[in-house]
């Protein structure tokens, strides 16, 4: 009969040396995953960032509505009514609306409206004074464009002169208003919209770079561990 022989050549240390390599490369394992979640909650973070800096940036100030009545050298009876917000950013523009109604408008032929807005540290569109001929049986509509230039208080005057039936126009309104020009710690609108164009954009790219990247690792690993199974098998 023959003898079985005996693996006398086999290592006795390598059940330890087998798990050592196990345990370091469990380690790598976590490093590899620590990693990749420090990538992905940076990209949520700079995401965020991104979000809020948009919402600031973007942050509208609501119209503030005026109403006077008003009576025209003729007696006619008439409301001007305008809006204008109480806050604005610097350098965006805002807009100062003007409405002029008859409240008679079948006693009156023609007519004539004139008005001007003063203010400083802003730019103004349009400059000087507005005239035109109206039709009485419908409102009068009129804006200016207002971009402040520093941060601090507009103070302005609108100014309305009218006229009807070819009578002179005479002054009906001179109304003080003031706008607060605001930044957010120093820094305009504008430059918030273009730093949450870049906080967002590098958000979106360590969130695609984790995606990836745990994409990759999920492959290697599916194809590993069969591997370290049949190695395994074939030490017992």
């Amino acid at each position: 009969m023959e003898k079985r022989e005996s693996k006398t050549d086999e290592d006795p240390f390598s059940f330890f040396n087998h798990e050592s390599n196990c345990l370091t490369s469990d380690s790598k394992s976590l490093k590899y995953n620590r990693g990749m979640n420090k990538r992905f909650i940076t990209g949520i973070v700079l995401a965020g960032i991104g979000a809020i800096c948009l919402v600031i940036g973007f942050w509208p100030f609501k119209q503030v509505p005026f109403s006077v009545p008003v009576k025209l050298s003729s007696g006619q009876q008439a409301v001007i009514s305008g809006s204008l917000p109480a806050r604005a950013w610097v350098g965006e523009e805002f807009t100062l609306n003007l409405s002029f109604k008859l409240d008679s408008p079948a006693d009156t032929s023609s007519g004539h409206l004139r008005a001007a807005v003063d203010l400083s540290h802003a730019k103004l569109s349009p400059q000087g004074d507005v005239s035109l001929t109206f039709d009485p049986a419908g409102p009068v509509k009129l804006a200016w464009k207002v971009t402040p230039e520093s941060a601090g208080t507009l103070r302005g005057t609108l100014w309305v002169y009218a006229g009807v039936n070819e009578l002179p126009i005479t002054a009906l309104l001179a109304r003080d208003f003031q706008v607060s020009a605001i930044t957010f710690l120093g820094v305009t609108a504008r430059w918030y919209r273009w730093a949450a164009i870049g906080f967002i954009a590098a958000g979106v790219f360590f969130i695609l770079a984790f995606s990836r990247l745990s994409a990759g690792s999920k492959r290697t690993q599916g194809k590993g561990v069969p591997a370290r199974q049949k190695r395994k098998q074939n030490k017992r």
